[in-house]
């Protein structure tokens, strides 16, 4: 984060987070998406502009199971089932009781429902 152009990215990731649900990074493998990512994370909890900052990465062929185990430890949730789609709906019953949660996903290939997990999205 050394750069002016990351820092300037930085920030303006920031300003955005506080008005726009979504923001997509991207570029060519090595540029920086990550650590970007990580330092917005790491911002939002330290300026507390979320109640929980959760970050995961999906990856081109992801394990569903330890992403949703991932989460759930971030959220102190035991799960009660070994059955993906039932791990979801607890693990969205879990995230609902959050008021502002942000989710950094990274390394995402493709168009993915974050609800299949268990992570509610409410547009906004």
């Amino acid at each position: 984060m050394d750069s002016e152009s990351s820092k300037s990215a930085l920030n303006q990731i920031m300003e955005a987070i506080k008005v726009v649900n979504m923001i997509g990074l991207h570029g060519m493998p090595g540029v920086g998406k990550t650590t970007l990512a990580k330092e917005v994370g790491k911002h939002a909890r330290e300026q507390k502009l979320f109640d929980k900052v959760v970050m995961f990465t999906m990856s081109q062929n992801p394990d569903i199971n330890k992403i949703q185990h991932k989460v759930a430890a971030i959220f102190d949730l035991k799960f009660q089932t070994d059955i993906e789609d039932t791990r979801a709906e607890e693990l969205f019953r879990g995230m609902q009781r959050v008021n502002k949660i942000l989710v950094i996903v990274d390394d995402l290939w493709e168009e993915f429902k974050l609800e299949s997990i268990g992570i509610p999205f409410v547009a906004t």
